[in-house]
């Protein structure tokens, strides 16, 4: 009789505990808003094609926009992952004032205040990037089996008169960037100190057949190609590239670009 008073004194017990607010669900609203838009040239108006990112911002890798909810007592830093062709999507964010103030990144943009409302948003940003991949086509020589790649490259700031490097990329996915690039060591790929003028014609291009190579080509599938163009300046301090249009080069070797992001 002992034992069973005490097993239901525990029950009662572990009733009352479990009523009490120490088991109370969070009552904090959940998210309540979207926001989508892209990185808009300031020159263009077209957005600025960017690395994915994979990493933290800081360590260099990719781009994020800064982002920094207003009101809070601690007001951490958001990084909102930008896509490859310069668009952004955030599904989980609240309604409220909001400042963009992205420093590390393959463009400069001043601070930029905005507010997202309940429900869907769309909130584009002004940026200038460092250098501007102009005119960017990609095609296959099927006589030198050769992936061939003209541009002319622009410095999106007036200090910005060279381009330090501009180079065809190759990956065996889209995300294909200078970080996921297995073409690296041709020396066809890259050319060094271009005239950032808009006007000088670069042609770049990755044999297929070259034994440096081989780690994309090996095998028959689609690759994946892009133009990458570094323009120094002190506030690149990261050493960001500026990029073309992710293209396909399909099993027989046609291009087309790659807009389904």
């Amino acid at each position: 009789m002992k034992k069973t008073l005490s097993i239901i004194s525990f029950i009662l017990a572990l009733t009352a505990v479990t009523s009490c607010d120490w088991f109370t669900l969070d009552n904090q609203d959940g998210w309540d808003a979207k926001v989508e838009g892209a990185l808009i040239d300031s020159k263009t108006g077209e957005p600025v094609q960017s690395e994915q990112q994979t990493l933290n911002t800081y360590q260099g890798y990719g781009t994020s926009l800064s982002v920094i909810e207003k009101g809070w007592d601690a007001e951490d830093v958001q990084y909102w992952n930008v896509k490859s062709n310069g668009t952004y999507v955030n599904k989980l964010v609240f309604a409220g004032d909001y400042t963009m103030d992205t420093k590390n990144a393959n463009f400069v943009s001043d601070p930029v205040n905005f507010t997202l409302k309940k429900g869907n948003n769309t909130v584009n940003f002004t940026v200038t990037p460092f250098m501007r991949v102009l005119n960017p086509k990609v095609s296959y020589d099927p006589a030198a089996k050769k992936i061939v790649a003209t541009c002319t490259v622009e410095g999106g700031l007036p200090a910005i008169q060279m381009a330090t490097e501009v180079r065809l990329c190759c990956f065996t996915d889209r995300f294909v960037s200078n970080r996921f690039n297995n073409c690296s060591r041709d020396a066809g790929a890259s050319v060094k100190m271009v005239k950032a003028d808009g006007a000088t014609l670069v042609t770049i291009s990755i044999d297929t057949q070259s034994p440096l190579n081989a780690a994309e080509f090996k095998y028959k599938r689609a690759h994946y190609v892009r133009i990458a163009a570094l323009g120094s300046h002190p506030s690149n301090a990261y050493n960001r590239y500026n990029y073309s249009p992710v293209f396909k080069i399909g099993e027989d070797f046609n291009v087309t670009e790659v807009t389904d992001w």
